[in-house]
């Protein structure tokens, strides 16, 4: 395995300017991990990619490749153009990834071409109305010809705000400690090239506490196995194991259920704004701590139903149950029916729909199938009327 060889934080990036010369990019590191940023190659050999406005300078022998998006403008025009005549899902699938990336005009490319070969793909309107919206939540309100503020023509406005102006709604988020949490208990048993720091010491008082080796042989382990064994036999010295990259779930989450969801529940008029009611989901969630803060609103989120009962949002023990999937189809098919607001359409048709089927994929087979006890004191945000539903209710 290679050795890490990279400091991140305090240390000077020597007398090089990362700004002056950088290139977006990614940093494929030979241990399987990747880094998105900035991206120089410093004159003394060292890869040197600025992360979340963090410098980290990176043996270049633990290195496998640098892409910068330039060069990956085009494999991506190659990879839509090796894509059969007919092939919608290909041309989704890599609308998705661009729009992972935050290559929202390439994201547009490849779902405007899945659009011209099924003109009634409802997959792919959604998914340009998604990535429309995310643009102009990115660049804030633009002004018109009199210079106020105003709305992209596309985009529905919210009930109740001004033109242009989404419902604001508390983008209050989740700590680095809270992350680190939620990435330590959502790590699938049998994930072992998770990246993984060590910090504090925590190696050699785990030793001294655990008491069945030497500091040697436990240093000689490899250090996702050293990070488990903190984090199952000594959860006072949990935070000091820094997990630094997404579990596999949370990949899925991060490329494929939060872009679902944004296209249909949580736009700025329903979940993703002030008229959201007791759920709410901040958008856009343009960071990675707004991506964990949406992940935690849901798992948290608990409804009560007839008879003093309730369904959770996501329900790990019965995925099917899940209001994430129950909400999303029509109300004949399902046990559990979306409140009766205006204009709500469920996102999907039946449960043949792809996109419902990558959210039953997520919920049975992605999660860890154990309910977490992250212990984290945060209060998700609400509407202006928790109590209200997402929107004025239709009238009967």
């Amino acid at each position: 395995m290679a050795i890490r060889r990279w400091l991140i934080g305090g240390l000077a990036v020597c007398a090089i300017g990362t700004s002056l010369w950088a290139r977006p990019g990614t940093v494929k590191m030979r241990d399987g991990g990747s880094y998105n940023g900035d991206v120089i190659e410093a004159e003394d050999g060292s890869i040197v990619v600025k992360v979340h406005n963090v410098d980290m300078r990176i043996d270049r022998r633990d290195v496998a490749a640098v892409t910068y998006i330039d060069d990956a403008a085009g494999d991506f025009k190659k990879k839509l153009a090796a894509l059969g005549p007919k092939d919608v899902k290909g041309r989704l699938d890599l609308a998705q990834t661009a729009f992972s990336q935050q290559q929202y005009d390439w994201a547009k490319q490849a779902a405007q071409a899945a659009l011209d070969i099924d003109a009634n793909s409802k997959e792919a309107t959604d998914f340009l109305l998604m990535v429309r919206r995310q643009q102009e939540l990115e660049r804030g309100p633009k002004a018109d010809a009199k210079g106020q503020p105003g709305g992209d023509p596309l985009m529905p406005d919210a009930p109740g705000t001004t033109k242009g102006e989404p419902g604001a709604v508390d983008r209050k988020a989740l700590s680095a400690d809270d992350i680190n949490t939620i990435r330590q208990y959502e790590l699938g048993a049998d994930e072992n090239n998770f990246r993984v720091t060590l910090l504090n010491d925590v190696r050699k008082r785990f030793v001294t506490q655990d008491a069945q080796g030497t500091l040697a042989e436990f240093s000689g382990l490899p250090v996702q196995k050293q990070a488990r064994y903190i984090m199952s036999r000594a959860p006072g010295m949990r935070n000091d194991v820094r997990i630094i990259s997404d579990p596999a779930s949370m990949t899925m989450y991060r490329q494929r259920v939060q872009p679902a969801l944004f296209s249909s529940c949580a736009t700025t008029a329903c979940h993703g704004g002030a008229n959201g009611g007791n759920f709410v989901l901040i958008t856009p969630a343009d960071n990675e701590s707004l991506v964990y803060t949406n992940f935690y609103i849901l798992t948290q989120f608990v409804k009560k139903i007839d008879k003093g009962a309730t369904a959770q949002m996501i329900d790990r023990t019965s995925p099917d149950k899940s209001l994430l999937l129950q909400y999303s189809l029509p109300p004949e098919t399902t046990q559990l029916h979306h409140p009766e607001v205006a204009g709500y359409r469920p996102p999907f048709r039946n449960t043949t729909d792809a996109r419902y089927k990558t959210l039953n994929d997520w919920l049975t087979h992605s999660l860890n199938p154990t309910v977490p006890d992250y212990g984290i004191k945060f209060k998700p945000p609400t509407g202006t009327n928790p109590e209200a539903p997402a929107t004025k209710p239709a009238s009967k």
